[in-house]
């Protein structure tokens, strides 16, 4: 059994999960100061330097701040972390633009792939980081070992 002064499990996690029943008002109001967590993590789809997002009835959709996607502009004007490290699953958000949204946006650190990850990778990644955390690793020290794990997770990327 492994003891820690700083274990993870006493840091401050959050979980965004854009799926079907997830509105884009939701991420907007989760990154937009809601969120005060250590470690953010957003669970996602994503295509290209941009975060899907799921497309609501008509009804609803209009009560939308945006719309199918959200990238790097869009980050900037809705996002207000505080030194947050975030942790993105969607395929294609591991760029520098997106990335660089993030970290101006107050994020301390920001991971990603930086190509499309099997869907069980993008479940893998982040408990295999915070399993290394926990094991008293820094961060730059888990996503190294996350790396050497296999090429599906040699696209992971820390920022900076």
């Amino acid at each position: 059994m492994s003891t820690h002064s700083d274990p993870l499990w006493s840091r401050s996690v959050s979980l965004y999960a854009s799926t079907a029943s997830v509105r884009a008002r939701h991420l907007a109001a989760a990154l937009g100061g809601g969120v005060n967590g250590e470690y953010v993590v957003l669970c996602c789809h994503g295509d290209d330097d941009r975060i899907l997002i799921p497309e609501l009835a008509e009804e609803m959709e209009r009560f939308q701040p945006f719309h199918g996607s959200v990238g790097p502009d869009e980050i900037r004007n809705i996002t207000a972390l505080t030194a947050s490290v975030v942790v993105i699953t969607g395929c294609g958000t591991g760029t520098d633009t997106l990335a660089a949204a993030f970290l101006d946006s107050g994020a301390s650190a920001y991971l990603a792939p930086v190509g499309a990850p099997f869907g069980y990778a993008s479940i893998f990644a982040p408990l295999f980081v915070f399993y290394e955390l926990t094991e008293g690793r820094t961060l730059h020290q888990a996503v190294d070992r996350l790396s050497r794990h296999d090429p599906e997770l040699a696209m992971w990327r820390l920022w900076p």
